[in-house]
């Protein structure tokens, strides 16, 4: 059966996406895979899919199969043959592991250790991707000698590179969104506050007093005994005596809060609070800030060694300059994951 003009050009541009998918998702779990074996403790993996019910050794070996076959993909798709076969195997299983994180979502959510604001993992969405990743690589059709084959020509890889760029950037949104607005409030024993602006008269803006408020919520509640505040200055008035200030009216005793006054950004944020943590046995913590903040924030506490709850602030996060702290945010993502990465 001939395909029209039309169709042929939808099932290049199907092809073009899919693999400019596996260009991205094989780039990122080759990235997982370098990370972890060279720091075992920082696993960026995790981000896209959670293997840590496999042993080890057989989770790297499937990351390194996985990215070596969606890069070959993307860079040539096989018509037929072993490759072909094993793309369509590697990307189901893939999309088997995902599917499964999205119950086990489920699982915690009855339980009650999550209180997410989406009804649907993203786990589910990556699965679907690589869902999809199987049937592109199914109807791949053999290179004809017109210009319809699929060979990639310069113009075919910049538009390929073009669109994994795109699913770089629609990664951490994605992230901000589901995992950001996701409350993981349980038992810990402390919880970090970063910083955001003041005004001039040294009051909170209504992004930091959602974010202190949240926290003092959380020690009312029982659930920890610490209040960590990290910030800098801005105009002269310091971030970290506003907080104080108001976690105080709020019935927080002086002996429950630890302030650090050079934290001028979330690395040096994290700097600075994991040893002052760590110098007072308090392992168990939650980071509270706002949801496009707490995807980077636990990315960097990730890479000093610390494991962070996170919970989302509330009554703060939406403010005019929200759009554009989400754009920040999205690329602060991959500038810390490559920063904590090389």
């Amino acid at each position: 059966m001939s395909l029209t003009p039309d169709s042929n050009r939808r099932a290049a541009a199907g092809l073009l996406l899919a693999r400019s998918a596996a260009l991205f998702l094989g780039g990122f779990l080759a990235l997982g895979l370098a990370d972890s074996l060279r720091k075992p403790a920082f696993d960026p993996t995790i981000w896209l899919l959670d293997l840590r019910f496999l042993p080890w050794a057989f989770a790297q070996a499937l990351l390194a199969v996985a990215a070596a076959t969606l890069l070959a993909f993307a860079w040539r798709p096989a018509t037929r043959g072993w490759r072909r076969h094993l793309t369509s195997a590697v990307c189901a299983t893939l999309a088997a592991v995902a599917a499964a994180n999205g119950v086990i979502f489920y699982v915690v959510w009855a339980e009650g250790r999550i209180r997410p604001d989406w009804p649907v993992p993203l786990s589910f969405l990556i699965a679907a991707v690589f869902a999809a990743l199987v049937l592109a690589s199914r109807r791949a059709r053999p290179a004809r000698s017109s210009n319809a084959g699929l060979r990639t020509t310069g113009l075919r890889a910049a538009a390929i590179v073009a669109c994994a760029v795109c699913w770089a950037a629609a990664f951490p949104l994605a992230q901000q969104f589901f995992f950001g607005t996701t409350d993981y409030a349980r038992p810990a024993q402390a919880a970090v506050v970063p910083g955001a602006q003041v005004f001039r008269d040294g009051r909170p803006t209504i992004a930091l007093k959602g974010r202190v408020l949240t926290a003092v919520a959380l020690y009312k509640r029982g659930l920890v005994g610490t209040l960590v505040f990290s910030g800098g200055s801005n105009g002269g008035a310091s971030q970290v005596t506003a907080m104080r200030d108001l976690a105080l009216q709020q019935g927080v005793p002086a002996s429950a809060l630890l302030c650090d006054y050079r934290g001028v950004n979330t690395a040096a944020t994290v700097r600075d609070t994991v040893p002052l943590l760590r110098a007072r046995g308090l392992r168990r913590v939650i980071a509270v800030s706002d949801f496009y903040h707490l995807p980077r924030i636990k990315l960097a506490f990730a890479s000093a060694g610390l494991d962070v709850l996170t919970v989302p602030a509330r009554g703060g996060e939406w403010i005019k300059q929200t759009p554009f702290l989400i754009v920040r945010d999205d690329a602060g993502f991959w500038v810390y994951l490559l920063r904590y990465s090389l």
